[in-house]
């Protein structure tokens, strides 16, 4: 049985609100914030997999403006929607690259 493979990952989370601009609701940027973190890749479990056991996340640190706000963002429950754009991510970073570094 093959261990879960780790890499460590850090990518940008839009921060957004929404706004009324002549009486419409639009969705404006804020910034982005920094999500740091650990990915699990378990090569044992088969990409159909329909209980996505196949790759998971420890999200370390949640910067904005070079602060910690891991703690404010557990509160306001926005950790869930983080957690899911990241399990999203570190697909990318288990992909196998080619030997001479050039993209296929």
């Amino acid at each position: 049985m093959k261990q879960k493979v780790t890499r460590e990952f850090s990518f940008h989370y839009p921060l957004t609100q929404k706004v009324v601009r002549n009486y419409r609701i639009v969705t404006e940027r804020v910034g982005d914030l920094v999500v740091e973190g650990t990915a699990y890749f378990n090569p044992a479990v088969s990409p159909f997999d329909t209980e996505n056991s196949r790759y998971d996340v420890d999200i370390d640190f949640i910067k904005w403006n070079d602060t910690d706000i891991k703690p404010v963002i557990e509160v306001s429950g926005m950790l869930d929607d983080i957690t899911e754009a990241a399990i999203r991510y570190v697909p990318s970073l288990f992909l196998s690259k080619p030997a001479n570094g050039l993209a296929a």
